[in-house]
């Protein structure tokens, strides 16, 4: 069993089913020897990505660099309106480890005139971060449907993401300008902590996807953009 890390080190492997849709590939994970069981409604997440104006942060995941950062602003539910219990998290790759640090936000109308920049300057952030948050504007938005499932000895997760968008927003403020661009696959991600190795391999192995680099930032950015 995957042990929990106490730099909350942990490891995380993306595949994308090429044909498959939501339902087959659900239907693999529940067949999976490893006996994976739902553990949690499906729900909307989203997600507000923030980067510097040089897009420091996308050019050091497509470059795969060791060290590397995804900073974004999460919330479940409805993309538009009053958002309740925001998160601020940054995600830090450590060579083919990473960990997730996880800020609470004060609550926020995503709508006209939310400005992403402005919410983390009047939330309770430690001091410590804000010299790095200072240079990061808001670059997109992204939503998906995500579905949890857990292994039978409670040792790793699967949560399977569809039904992707993207949204361009401004260069100050957290407003969408333009329509969504979808992502019609279908995205499978094994996660479990330090320890975990040999289990995590067995599992991957019996799962008939091949094992990719899928950074729905990255993927944003690039339907966007045109990066």
């Amino acid at each position: 069993m995957a042990e929990t890390d106490p730099n909350g080190l942990r490891y995380e492997r993306k595949f994308v089913p090429a044909t498959l849709g939501v339902p087959e590939t659900e239907a693999m994970i529940r067949l999976h020897p490893a006996g994976f069981r739902e553990i949690h409604h499906a729900r909307w997440v989203n997600n507000l990505y923030l980067d510097t104006p040089y897009l420091d942060y996308y050019e050091a995941n497509v470059r795969g660099l060791a060290r590397r950062v995804k900073c974004r602003i999460r919330w479940y539910g409805d993309l538009l309106g009053p958002v309740g219990q925001p998160t601020l998290e940054l995600k830090r790759k450590q060579g083919i480890v990473g960990s997730k640090q996880g800020y609470p936000l004060q609550s926020f109308d995503q709508g006209e005139g939310f400005d992403a920049r402005a919410l983390l300057e009047k939330s309770d952030l430690p001091d410590a971060l804000r010299p790095e948050l200072a240079p990061l504007r808001p670059i997109l938005t992204n939503r998906y449907l995500r579905r949890y499932f857990l292994s039978g000895d409670g040792g790793y997760r699967v949560t399977l993401d569809s039904e992707l968008g993207f949204w361009p927003i401004g260069p100050a403020a957290g407003i969408f300008r333009g329509l969504s661009t979808g992502d019609a696959r279908v995205i499978l991600e094994l996660k479990f902590g330090i320890g975990g190795e040999e289990g995590g391999a067995r599992i991957a192995s019996q799962l008939p996807f091949r094992l990719t680099r899928s950074s729905k930032y990255v993927t944003g950015i690039d339907l966007l953009y045109g990066r």
